[in-house]
């Protein structure tokens, strides 16, 4: 399991984060390549809030090919390129990582 550190000397995260997480010598550790809001299909979904579902969805789907769930990610990097859907695309971020 997963060490979260946020030390109370540190203020706290803003979201649902932790400000360090430690991974336990002997952990499985699964690398997730940059994955994009396109369905099964392979169709685009029209809105950006459609296609970041479709993004979360393919990586819990890729999670649990690997036995895990939203809980065992350690560091997420996100690039949205349209600069008035980052906002809408954080949003179902966070939404997705509260469960």
């Amino acid at each position: 399991m997963n060490i979260r550190h946020t030390p109370p000397s540190v203020a706290a995260p803003f979201g649902p984060y932790s400000h360090a997480v430690e991974v336990p010598e002997g952990s499985r550790l699964l690398y997730v390549s940059g994955e994009v809001g396109v369905l099964a299909d392979g169709t685009v979904p029209e809105t950006i809030e459609m296609q970041a579902e479709a993004c979360w969805q393919n990586i819990i789907a890729i999670l649990a090919d690997a036995g895990m769930g939203v809980e065992d990610l350690v560091k997420i990097s996100t690039s949205v390129m349209h600069v008035p859907a980052r906002r809408q695309s954080s949003s179902k971020r966070w939404s997705i990582r509260r469960g």
